[in-house]
């Protein structure tokens, strides 16, 4: 009968179900059994002797998993970037549940949240213990600026390694990303900007060197390590009377001017805003 046709059609549509469900897990597992194998390999033991290493990754990412409410294939990933990132094992656990809950908080996922802290975790040589204080400072920017987590993820690499090299803290850096995104500029495009300002900094040429040493600092370097980023800004922008002309003078790249125009010009009052922001960013995440 009709009826009995359907009832069999609706079993076996259950049983397809069944079987589709019970692929779709196994598939699953093999996703997390080859991306976790391929972590193992990054320790560069002989794979007779890497079971345990296995054995121990693979239970983390469990714990992870069951800690957060992510699935495992939304971890595996973020465990081969970040161990490869230089993670510790001993570490590496912590780190994902840290990185997960930052994802999770910004909308993102742990992949490219992980990229953005193991970008600044390298660049300041911060050790992995310090990566709830790098994602609440990160977050932090999110939360003062027109940015999110993707986009700091995806462009923070431009501006790390010359803050870095400057001193000039992540906080610092987070704060003036917040300020100059929040005016409208793209994420990508502050860091540039920033990255010029920074490289300009550092020059010490003959026009910039003399307005730090009349105020009793031997370079721009040595003012950011004692005073700050802001001071260094407020004083290039001061001597240079606030204008364009004098800013090139000073700073050399339009770009560059085009930061310090923002940090210590219309946006000087909401970066010292970020920057208090930043100051107590201790558990944003």
């Amino acid at each position: 009968s009709a009826q009995k046709i359907g009832t069999s059609l609706f079993s076996f549509g259950g049983g397809i179900s069944a079987v589709l469900g019970l692929k779709a897990g196994i598939s699953d597992l093999e996703i997390i059994d080859k991306k976790v194998r391929e972590t193992a390999t990054l320790f560069g033991q002989p794979a007779s002797q890497s079971g345990g290493l296995i054995d121990s990754l693979r239970s983390g990412v469990q714990e992870v998993s069951n800690e957060l409410g992510i699935l495992q294939t939304d971890i595996v990933p973020a465990l081969y970037d970040s161990i490869s990132a230089g993670v510790p094992q001993s570490g590496i656990n912590q780190f994902l549940v840290d990185v997960g809950k930052f994802a999770t908080a910004g909308a993102s996922d742990m992949t490219v949240a992980g990229d953005a802290v193991t970008t600044a975790l390298n660049a300041w040589q911060l050790d992995a213990s310090k990566t709830t204080e790098v994602t609440d400072s990160l977050f932090a920017a999110v939360q003062g600026g027109k940015t999110t987590v993707d986009q700091l993820g995806g462009a923070l690499f431009n501006v790390a390694p010359a803050a870095a090299s400057l001193n000039v803290p992540l906080q610092e850096v987070n704060a003036a990303l917040a300020a100059m995104t929040s005016q409208g500029i793209p994420t990508s495009v502050a860091t540039t900007r920033l990255n010029a300002a920074f490289t300009a900094l550092l020059s010490s040429s003959k026009e910039l060197t003399p307005v730090f040493q009349g105020l009793g600092y031997e370079s721009a370097e040595v003012a950011i390590r004692q005073e700050g980023l802001q001071f260094a800004l407020d004083s290039v922008y001061d001597a240079a009377g606030g204008t364009a002309t004098g800013l090139l003078n000073l700073l050399g790249p339009t770009e560059a001017v085009q930061a310090a125009q923002v940090l210590a010009g219309t946006g000087a009052e909401k970066f010292s805003s970020e920057l208090e922001r930043q100051a107590n960013a201790a558990g944003t995440v």
